[in-house]
């Protein structure tokens, strides 16, 4: 029912406004799933095997504000990358369905292969020697660079490159990456802006925004000031279709042993936020340690810390089979791939980063304490000693 306002004369003004908060209409359908929270099927689990690859689950999911039913998700074919080239293929494919609508002007969120995810892409646990902010940023680059060339048909080589920032060790790193019909502004900060807007004004070019560094999500006072400067930098960037968003986020401390059971991944999670144009929604996938997820939901626009925490609460509630799979599932040796084998030679060992050095001393169950020179040395005379065995 409807309820007949008071009079405005016989009622304070707070009165008055908390009249209005009640007697606001409320969606029948929003209160029914309030108050039943009914299961809502999803086809969106995922778990690899060794012999049959990856196969598609069943399983429950509740909660009015996210769940999304089987038919439209068989539709959607939400699918998470499991690779660098698959995800890139992914951004190409959404950027150009964009462009076919006449969307010139698009932002791209990708998850970078640096630290852990070099050696495996599905990888959540965090490495003890993350890499510097150059790797990061030349690891956009690269990604960028190979994104044009599938969108483009030309050659790497033949791309157009300048940096935005002054260059070297400090500042904020920036490059503008251009093929013959497309734009492309990797690692973008604040600072780059003007640039931005500029490139933006040319009607027959898209724009490609690719990793920006600012931070545009419920500040106050943000990267582009506060007041009038921040509303003018905030319409500008709106006008950007975010065609394509990969992102990972922690909830909770989920590499905690439990009280309860003893087990990591008992509590909170790790998950990753797809979204790809054209599809509205973003998808949130659990994520155990082997690379095995399962969807818990959709959402209207990116998720908040507490939507998904919420998300994660009620999936543990409905049994999803991701969270018991996960407090077992055993993380597989992310280097196996790059194992330096013992006819690696000087030269092989001379080009690799301290990273590297160090999970090939710990692989041979060598010291990883040091300089980089001794390091060096130490996994020479390892291999040294391994040829002559």
């Amino acid at each position: 029912k409807t309820m007949a306002p008071p009079s405005p004369g016989t009622c304070s003004p707070m009165l008055l406004l908390l009249f209005a908060h009640i007697a606001t209409p409320v969606s029948a359908g929003r209160l029914m799933s309030r108050m039943l929270l009914r299961p809502t099927r999803l086809r969106t689990c995922q778990r690899f095997s060794s012999t049959t690859g990856w196969a598609a689950r069943d399983s429950y999911v509740r909660g009015d504000s996210y769940v999304w039913g089987a038919a439209q998700a068989e539709n959607e074919q939400v699918q998470l990358p499991r690779t660098v080239n698959e995800m890139v293929g992914q951004v190409a494919d959404a950027v150009q369905q964009a462009l076919g609508e006449g969307v010139l002007r698009q932002r791209l969120d990708l998850i970078l292969p640096i630290n852990e995810k070099k050696y495996d892409f599905l990888a959540i646990e965090s490495m003890d020697y993350p890499c510097s902010l150059t790797e990061e940023f030349q690891t956009a680059v690269k990604l960028t660079e190979q994104l044009l060339e599938k969108l483009s048909g030309e050659s790497a080589d033949s791309l157009k490159k300048k940096r935005l920032d002054a260059g070297g060790v400090e500042g904020d790193p920036c490059m503008l990456i251009q093929s013959s019909s497309i734009s492309a502004v990797a690692f973008p900060y604040s600072d780059n802006l003007d640039t931005i807007q500029k490139l933006a004004g040319c009607p027959e070019r898209a724009v490609l925004l690719v990793n920006p560094q600012w931070n545009d999500r419920g500040q106050i006072v943000s990267d582009f000031g506060f007041g009038p400067w921040k509303k003018k930098a905030d319409d500008f960037l709106a006008t950007f279709e975010k065609s394509y968003t990969l992102e990972e986020q922690r909830i909770g401390a989920p590499s905690s042993l439990s009280f309860q059971d003893g087990k990591r991944y008992s509590d909170g999670g790790v998950v990753r936020i797809l979204r790809k144009f054209p599809a509205p929604q973003h998808v949130a996938f659990v994520m155990a340690v082997d690379g095995t997820h399962q969807a818990v939901g959709q959402f209207n626009s990116f998720p908040s810390y507490n939507q998904l925490d919420e998300a994660i609460k009620q999936g543990r509630e409905s049994n999803l089979e991701i969270f018991n799979y996960a407090k077992d599932a055993k993380m597989p040796n992310p280097f196996a791939q790059s194992s330096l084998g013992s006819d690696a030679s000087s030269t092989d060992i001379e080009a690799m980063d301290k990273t590297s050095i160090r999970q090939a001393l710990e692989k041979r169950g060598l010291p990883t304490s040091g300089g980089i020179s001794a390091l060096r040395d130490r996994l020479k005379l390892a291999l040294d000693r391994e040829m002559s065995e």
